[in-house]
Protein backbone atom coordinates (compact mmCIF):
# COMPACT_ATOMS: atom_id res chain seq x y z
CA UNK A 1 0.00 0.00 0.00
CA UNK A 2 1.18 3.34 -0.94
CA UNK A 3 1.38 5.52 2.30
CA UNK A 4 -0.48 8.99 2.43
CA UNK A 5 2.27 10.14 4.83
CA UNK A 6 5.90 9.77 4.92
CA UNK A 7 8.45 11.32 6.68
CA UNK A 8 9.16 14.97 5.28
CA UNK A 9 12.42 16.60 4.62
CA UNK A 10 16.08 15.38 4.67
CA UNK A 11 16.08 13.70 7.85
CA UNK A 12 20.28 13.48 8.16
CA UNK A 13 21.34 16.40 6.20
CA UNK A 14 18.98 18.64 9.05
CA UNK A 15 20.83 16.50 11.55
CA UNK A 16 24.15 17.59 10.21
CA UNK A 17 22.96 21.23 10.40
CA UNK A 18 24.80 22.31 7.42
CA UNK A 19 21.99 23.11 5.16
CA UNK A 20 20.01 26.83 4.79
CA UNK A 21 15.99 27.07 3.29
CA UNK A 22 17.16 30.20 0.93
CA UNK A 23 18.87 30.18 -2.05
CA UNK A 24 21.55 33.00 -3.41
CA UNK A 25 19.75 35.36 -5.85
CA UNK A 26 19.90 33.92 -9.62
CA UNK A 27 21.83 37.03 -10.58
CA UNK A 28 25.37 34.62 -8.83
CA UNK A 29 24.17 32.04 -11.59
CA UNK A 30 26.37 31.52 -14.59
CA UNK A 31 28.44 28.98 -16.09
CA UNK A 32 28.89 26.39 -13.55
CA UNK A 33 27.72 23.35 -12.76
CA UNK A 34 26.78 23.36 -8.70
CA UNK A 35 24.46 25.67 -7.79
CA UNK A 36 23.15 26.71 -11.10
CA UNK A 37 19.86 26.07 -12.97
CA UNK A 38 19.54 23.26 -15.40
CA UNK A 39 18.85 25.54 -18.01
CA UNK A 40 21.74 27.77 -17.91
CA UNK A 41 23.96 24.35 -17.34
CA UNK A 42 26.81 24.25 -20.76
CA UNK A 43 26.03 21.00 -22.76
CA UNK A 44 29.38 19.67 -21.97
CA UNK A 45 28.23 18.67 -18.05
CA UNK A 46 25.31 16.27 -19.46
CA UNK A 47 25.51 13.06 -20.17
CA UNK A 48 24.65 11.59 -23.79
CA UNK A 49 21.38 13.06 -24.73
CA UNK A 50 22.21 16.19 -23.57
CA UNK A 51 19.29 16.44 -20.59
CA UNK A 52 20.52 14.73 -17.82
CA UNK A 53 24.03 16.06 -15.84
CA UNK A 54 26.59 13.95 -16.10
CA UNK A 55 27.19 13.93 -12.07
CA UNK A 56 23.31 12.61 -11.87
CA UNK A 57 23.96 9.38 -14.58
CA UNK A 58 26.58 8.54 -13.46
CA UNK A 59 25.46 8.45 -9.84
CA UNK A 60 22.51 6.75 -10.72
CA UNK A 61 24.27 3.95 -12.73
CA UNK A 62 26.87 3.06 -10.43
CA UNK A 63 23.75 2.54 -7.55
CA UNK A 64 21.53 0.64 -10.25
CA UNK A 65 25.32 -1.55 -10.96
CA UNK A 66 25.54 -2.11 -7.09
CA UNK A 67 22.28 -3.19 -6.66
CA UNK A 68 22.21 -6.13 -9.25
CA UNK A 69 25.84 -7.17 -8.52
CA UNK A 70 26.08 -6.74 -4.60
CA UNK A 71 23.68 -8.52 -2.60
CA UNK A 72 24.95 -7.77 1.10
CA UNK A 73 24.74 -3.97 0.72
CA UNK A 74 22.68 -2.58 3.15
CA UNK A 75 20.36 0.28 1.59
CA UNK A 76 18.70 1.44 4.29
CA UNK A 77 21.77 1.88 6.54
CA UNK A 78 23.23 3.34 3.45
CA UNK A 79 20.77 6.31 2.71
CA UNK A 80 20.28 6.61 6.45
CA UNK A 81 23.82 7.52 7.29
CA UNK A 82 24.41 9.78 3.32
CA UNK A 83 24.87 13.12 4.32
CA UNK A 84 25.47 15.41 1.21
CA UNK A 85 27.29 18.36 3.51
CA UNK A 86 30.16 15.61 3.50
CA UNK A 87 30.93 16.58 0.20
CA UNK A 88 32.71 19.45 1.58
CA UNK A 89 34.23 18.07 4.75
CA UNK A 90 35.92 15.34 2.57
CA UNK A 91 39.64 15.48 1.00
CA UNK A 92 38.19 12.64 -1.74
CA UNK A 93 34.34 13.92 -2.20
CA UNK A 94 35.64 17.26 -2.76
CA UNK A 95 38.25 16.37 -5.30
CA UNK A 96 35.26 13.89 -7.54
CA UNK A 97 33.04 17.09 -7.22
CA UNK A 98 35.77 19.38 -8.66
CA UNK A 99 36.39 16.83 -11.15
CA UNK A 100 33.02 16.62 -12.19
CA UNK A 101 32.61 20.15 -12.05
CA UNK A 102 35.91 20.96 -14.87
CA UNK A 103 34.91 22.21 -18.27
CA UNK A 104 37.16 19.64 -20.09
CA UNK A 105 37.48 15.90 -21.15
CA UNK A 106 38.75 15.25 -17.05
CA UNK A 107 34.81 15.46 -16.31
CA UNK A 108 33.80 12.74 -18.27
CA UNK A 109 36.68 10.64 -16.72
CA UNK A 110 35.51 11.24 -13.07
CA UNK A 111 35.11 7.57 -11.47
CA UNK A 112 32.87 6.71 -8.75
CA UNK A 113 33.16 3.07 -8.90
CA UNK A 114 36.18 3.45 -5.98
CA UNK A 115 34.12 5.75 -3.06
CA UNK A 116 31.97 3.46 -0.76
CA UNK A 117 27.90 3.57 -1.37
CA UNK A 118 27.35 6.33 1.20
CA UNK A 119 29.81 8.33 -0.39
CA UNK A 120 27.62 7.67 -4.11
CA UNK A 121 24.71 8.76 -2.81
CA UNK A 122 26.24 11.88 -1.18
CA UNK A 123 27.39 12.87 -4.16
CA UNK A 124 24.20 12.71 -5.81
CA UNK A 125 22.09 14.45 -3.16
CA UNK A 126 25.03 17.31 -2.91
CA UNK A 127 24.61 18.50 -6.21
CA UNK A 128 20.50 18.23 -5.74
CA UNK A 129 20.44 20.02 -2.58
CA UNK A 130 22.48 22.35 -4.71
CA UNK A 131 20.44 23.52 -6.97
CA UNK A 132 18.54 26.70 -6.70
CA UNK A 133 15.33 25.25 -7.17
CA UNK A 134 13.13 21.78 -6.56
CA UNK A 135 13.17 19.72 -9.73
CA UNK A 136 9.52 20.46 -10.73
CA UNK A 137 10.12 23.68 -11.19
CA UNK A 138 9.05 25.53 -8.13
CA UNK A 139 6.50 27.50 -9.58
CA UNK A 140 5.04 24.29 -11.10
CA UNK A 141 4.23 23.00 -7.37
CA UNK A 142 0.87 23.60 -7.53
CA UNK A 143 0.24 21.75 -10.21
CA UNK A 144 1.32 18.64 -8.86
CA UNK A 145 -0.15 19.52 -5.35
CA UNK A 146 -3.07 19.60 -6.79
CA UNK A 147 -2.96 16.31 -8.14
CA UNK A 148 -1.59 14.63 -4.94
CA UNK A 149 -4.91 16.31 -3.31
CA UNK A 150 -6.89 14.67 -5.55
CA UNK A 151 -5.87 11.34 -5.93
CA UNK A 152 -3.78 9.76 -2.80
CA UNK A 153 -7.05 9.23 -1.16
CA UNK A 154 -7.91 6.94 -3.45
CA UNK A 155 -7.28 3.35 -5.03
CA UNK A 156 -6.82 4.22 -8.19
CA UNK A 157 -3.04 4.37 -8.54
CA UNK A 158 -3.16 4.03 -12.27
CA UNK A 159 -5.03 7.54 -12.68
CA UNK A 160 -2.77 8.84 -9.98
CA UNK A 161 0.22 8.31 -12.21
CA UNK A 162 -1.27 9.55 -15.13
CA UNK A 163 -1.78 12.65 -13.71
CA UNK A 164 1.05 13.12 -12.11
CA UNK A 165 2.97 12.61 -15.44
CA UNK A 166 0.83 14.84 -17.13
CA UNK A 167 2.32 17.42 -14.88
CA UNK A 168 5.99 15.84 -15.49
CA UNK A 169 5.30 15.81 -19.36
CA UNK A 170 5.03 20.15 -18.81
CA UNK A 171 7.95 20.50 -17.17
CA UNK A 172 11.24 22.04 -19.47
CA UNK A 173 13.17 18.58 -20.60
CA UNK A 174 16.24 19.11 -18.43
CA UNK A 175 13.93 18.92 -15.71
CA UNK A 176 11.88 16.23 -16.65
CA UNK A 177 14.44 13.91 -17.61
CA UNK A 178 16.64 14.68 -14.87
CA UNK A 179 13.55 14.23 -12.44
CA UNK A 180 12.83 10.53 -14.75
CA UNK A 181 16.80 9.38 -14.21
CA UNK A 182 16.61 9.80 -10.10
CA UNK A 183 13.16 7.79 -9.87
CA UNK A 184 13.88 4.74 -12.28
CA UNK A 185 17.17 4.73 -10.02
CA UNK A 186 15.23 4.46 -6.97
CA UNK A 187 12.96 1.91 -8.44
CA UNK A 188 15.78 -0.17 -9.57
CA UNK A 189 17.24 0.13 -5.65
CA UNK A 190 14.03 -0.42 -4.06
CA UNK A 191 13.33 -3.68 -6.14
CA UNK A 192 13.08 -6.86 -3.64
CA UNK A 193 13.69 -4.47 -0.75
CA UNK A 194 11.16 -3.83 2.23
CA UNK A 195 8.39 -0.93 2.33
CA UNK A 196 10.72 1.15 4.58
CA UNK A 197 12.99 1.72 1.63
CA UNK A 198 10.71 3.04 -0.49
CA UNK A 199 9.34 5.09 2.65
CA UNK A 200 13.50 6.23 3.19
CA UNK A 201 14.34 6.94 -0.40
CA UNK A 202 10.64 8.91 -0.42
CA UNK A 203 12.33 10.85 2.25
CA UNK A 204 15.71 11.70 0.86
CA UNK A 205 14.27 12.28 -2.40
CA UNK A 206 11.02 13.96 -2.35
CA UNK A 207 12.04 16.81 -0.86
CA UNK A 208 14.14 18.36 -3.91
CA UNK A 209 11.58 16.82 -6.56
CA UNK A 210 8.57 18.28 -5.38
CA UNK A 211 8.89 21.72 -3.02
CA UNK A 212 7.58 24.79 -3.60
CA UNK A 213 10.13 27.83 -5.06
CA UNK A 214 13.12 28.07 -2.47
CA UNK A 215 13.01 31.44 -0.82
CA UNK A 216 15.97 33.94 -2.32
CA UNK A 217 17.76 35.06 0.11
CA UNK A 218 18.74 38.90 0.04
CA UNK A 219 22.29 39.79 0.93
CA UNK A 220 22.61 42.83 2.98
CA UNK A 221 25.46 45.27 1.88
CA UNK A 222 26.70 47.65 4.13
CA UNK A 223 26.40 51.09 3.71
CA UNK A 224 28.82 53.65 5.41
CA UNK A 225 27.85 55.14 8.62
CA UNK A 226 26.33 58.29 9.46
CA UNK A 227 28.16 61.22 9.28
CA UNK A 228 31.31 59.40 6.57
CA UNK A 229 31.29 60.39 3.17
CA UNK A 230 31.92 57.27 0.28
CA UNK A 231 34.76 58.74 -0.28
CA UNK A 232 36.17 58.93 3.23
CA UNK A 233 34.96 55.07 3.46
CA UNK A 234 37.36 53.69 0.54
CA UNK A 235 40.54 55.33 1.97
CA UNK A 236 39.48 53.16 5.40
CA UNK A 237 39.54 50.07 3.30
CA UNK A 238 42.37 47.48 3.70
CA UNK A 239 44.52 47.15 1.09
CA UNK A 240 44.82 43.64 0.19
CA UNK A 241 48.65 42.94 0.00
CA UNK A 242 50.46 41.91 -3.30
CA UNK A 243 50.85 38.09 -3.59
CA UNK A 244 54.21 36.78 -3.65
CA UNK A 245 55.73 35.90 -6.82
CA UNK A 246 56.46 32.54 -7.07
CA UNK A 247 58.29 30.33 -9.51
CA UNK A 248 55.92 28.38 -11.62
CA UNK A 249 57.00 25.27 -10.29
CA UNK A 250 55.63 26.28 -6.52
CA UNK A 251 52.55 27.89 -8.37
CA UNK A 252 51.73 24.73 -9.90
CA UNK A 253 51.77 22.15 -6.70
CA UNK A 254 49.98 25.36 -4.70
CA UNK A 255 47.53 24.76 -7.03
CA UNK A 256 47.37 21.04 -7.29
CA UNK A 257 47.21 20.87 -3.16
CA UNK A 258 44.13 23.80 -3.29
CA UNK A 259 41.97 21.61 -5.58
CA UNK A 260 42.32 18.95 -2.60
CA UNK A 261 42.26 21.37 0.03
CA UNK A 262 39.73 24.18 -0.39
CA UNK A 263 36.43 24.43 1.52
CA UNK A 264 33.79 24.25 -0.88
CA UNK A 265 30.65 27.17 -0.33
CA UNK A 266 27.82 26.31 -1.79
CA UNK A 267 24.28 26.67 -0.74
CA UNK A 268 22.96 23.60 0.76
CA UNK A 269 19.04 23.96 0.60
CA UNK A 270 16.64 21.92 3.40
CA UNK A 271 13.20 22.24 1.78
CA UNK A 272 10.82 22.65 4.04
CA UNK A 273 7.04 21.88 3.98
CA UNK A 274 4.97 19.72 2.03
CA UNK A 275 7.13 16.88 -0.66
CA UNK A 276 3.77 14.96 -1.81
CA UNK A 277 5.55 11.80 -0.12
CA UNK A 278 2.64 9.20 -1.08
CA UNK A 279 2.88 10.48 -4.90
CA UNK A 280 6.41 10.38 -4.81
CA UNK A 281 6.54 7.00 -3.13
CA UNK A 282 3.93 5.51 -6.09
CA UNK A 283 6.10 7.31 -9.03
CA UNK A 284 9.04 5.32 -7.80
CA UNK A 285 7.12 1.68 -6.80
CA UNK A 286 5.45 1.46 -9.53
CA UNK A 287 7.53 3.65 -12.23
CA UNK A 288 7.31 1.29 -14.97
CA UNK A 289 3.69 2.42 -15.37
CA UNK A 290 4.59 6.10 -14.79
CA UNK A 291 7.64 5.01 -17.66
CA UNK A 292 5.31 3.59 -20.21
CA UNK A 293 3.10 7.18 -20.12
CA UNK A 294 5.95 9.29 -20.27
CA UNK A 295 7.45 7.41 -23.28
CA UNK A 296 4.47 8.08 -25.64
CA UNK A 297 5.60 11.79 -25.19
CA UNK A 298 8.91 12.28 -26.32
CA UNK A 299 10.15 15.65 -25.40
CA UNK A 300 10.68 18.64 -27.44
CA UNK A 301 13.23 20.36 -28.79
CA UNK A 302 11.74 23.84 -28.09
CA UNK A 303 11.74 23.13 -24.39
Amino acid sequence: AIAAGVGLGVAAVSAAGAMGSGRPLAGKSGTQLIGNELGKVPPFYFATGGNVPFIVDLCCSDLERRKKTNADINWIDSFTQADPANVEKEALLRMTIKNFCDNSRKQKKTKVKPLTTVQVIELLLYYLVTLPDPLCGGENFDLFREVHHKHSQTSDTSAWIAALCDGIIQLPNKNRMTMTRILEMNHVVVQDESDKLADLLTERFSPVIFSEPYPVIEEEIESPEEGESEEKAKDNEEVPPEPEKKSRLRRLFKRSNDEVNETLHNQLHNPEGEHLASSYKVLITKFDEADAILKEHPISRRK
